[in-house]
């Protein structure tokens, strides 16, 4: 918009996620079983689905990127560490890799901007030695839950998180023994890797500590 009779551009970046769930012509198109109206008004009801129905989807898609032999290593892997039924495997690694998000979206012209992160079974098996044996040191339990509740922050890259969360941690956190502790009581902290009090807003509020201190 031309404030000041000058010309001015400003790029703005819109997920693709976002067009899926906001935009009409985007948001008309996803699955009807998604959708139930409330106050008459109709919004996106993803609880209401069991998230196991949108595994057939994912695994084809895997199938197509040609992914589908690392995503059963990968799901294999994850089982056995964590001690995890397979479909919960699945399910952590599909949200994780952010392929739960391409399978809600149902336009097929967005599916095509979107990026999930293909499976690495290494990768993984390294993020769960880390837990396990890094300064975490978390026991099997705690790594089975943290990976059911957070599997975004616990399976792709944890160490980089923890070092991220820890540098912008509250001064009662800064402590890695203190950071741990709260962790032990709630392993969402893990994915807490930005600090608006310190670097002022970044529309970070889903990864802020301070928005964690005001739940």
């Amino acid at each position: 918009v031309d404030t000041n009779s000058k010309k001015s551009s400003r790029m703005v970046v819109i997920s693709p996620q976002w067009l899926c769930f906001s935009v009409p012509q985007f948001r008309d198109s996803i699955r009807p079983s998604f959708r139930q109206p409330i106050h008459g008004r109709t919004r996106l009801k993803l609880g209401a689905v069991g998230k196991s129905d949108l595994l057939p989807e994912i695994r084809q898609g895997l199938l197509e990127a040609g992914a589908a032999v690392a995503w059963e290593d990968t799901v294999a892997v994850l089982s056995d560490v964590a001690g995890m039924k397979s479909e919960e495997a699945e399910l952590a690694l599909a949200k994780a890799l952010e392929w739960r998000a391409w399978a809600i979206c149902s336009s097929a012209m967005m599916r095509k901007y979107m990026k999930p992160k293909m499976p690495d079974a290494e990768a993984v098996r390294g993020a769960l030695t880390w837990l396990s044996d890094g300064p975490l040191a978390l026991d099997g339990d705690a790594i089975r839950d943290a990976v059911l509740n957070h599997p975004e922050a616990y399976l792709v890259d944890p160490e980089k998180a923890y070092g991220m969360a820890l540098a912008c941690a509250p001064d009662k956190y800064k402590d890695p023994s203190d950071f741990r502790a709260r962790l032990l009581d709630d392993s969402s902290v893990l994915g807490c890797t930005y600090n608006c009090a310190e670097d002022g807003c970044a529309s970070e509020c889903g990864n802020c500590w301070v928005s964690y201190g005001m739940r």
